[in-house]
């Protein structure tokens, strides 16, 4: 399940991806609880915290796809639905102090599309959260869990509500495993010290 991500500059111009030209000069790391951009249809961008805000998590930064017609989720998979750029995401897989860092990049893009859902919060404001599904043949071996990611032709169709279930195709990623692990750097002022954050999903 996805706790960190990239989200960084693109030169794409087509619909929905030209609303992000100019929002970012660098890679920036985004972890639970930051403000990232996501974007509500072709036209809008709306900065938001990652992570729902529940009394038992400070954020609920995935949301399981077999979990989303619960009573409590089913409002935002059904009229609050939103779209993650980001340019790479990544997993982690081992035994504690021996983990290895797996980075997941777009194959034939500058980004990826991962489907989102979003809700108001009286305390933090708008906030999302990344949909998972099962694993691709790519990810499997890494992860038993991948964001939900869309090919550019279903955008439109998710966003309108068309898509219920999720199989992102493994020709979308490219797998750097092992890669530097971004989480030892030192974070730039945009990207503050997080502390450990457990990995909440719906349930």
């Amino acid at each position: 399940m996805c706790t960190a991500y990239q989200f960084g500059p693109t030169a794409t111009s087509r619909r929905y991806a030209s609303k992000l030209i100019g929002l970012e000069n660098s890679l920036r790391l985004l972890r639970p609880t930051n403000q990232a951009p996501v974007l509500l249809d072709a036209d809008e961008v709306i900065h938001m915290r990652w992570g729902f805000a529940r009394p038992w998590s400070k954020a609920i930064v995935n949301s399981r796809d077999d979990k989303l017609s619960t009573r409590i989720w089913s409002s935002a998979f059904e009229q609050r639905r939103c779209l993650i750029p980001m340019v790479a995401y990544y997993e982690w897989s081992g035994d504690t102090g021996k983990k290895t860092t797996h980075r997941f990049t777009p194959s034939e893009s500058d980004h990826f599309w991962a489907a989102g859902i979003w809700e108001e919060s009286k305390e933090h404001g708008p906030c999302f959260s990344m949909i998972t599904c099962s694993p691709n043949a790519l990810v499997e071996p890494v992860h038993d869990r991948m964001p939900a990611l869309l090919h550019p032709d279903q955008l439109d169709a998710y966003l309108s509500g068309q898509i219920q279930t999720f199989a992102p195709s493994p020709s979308l990623l490219h797998l750097e495993s092992p890669a530097p692990n971004p989480l030892t750097r030192k974070p730039t002022p945009e990207e503050p010290s997080r502390p450990h954050w457990r990995q909440d999903e719906l349930f």
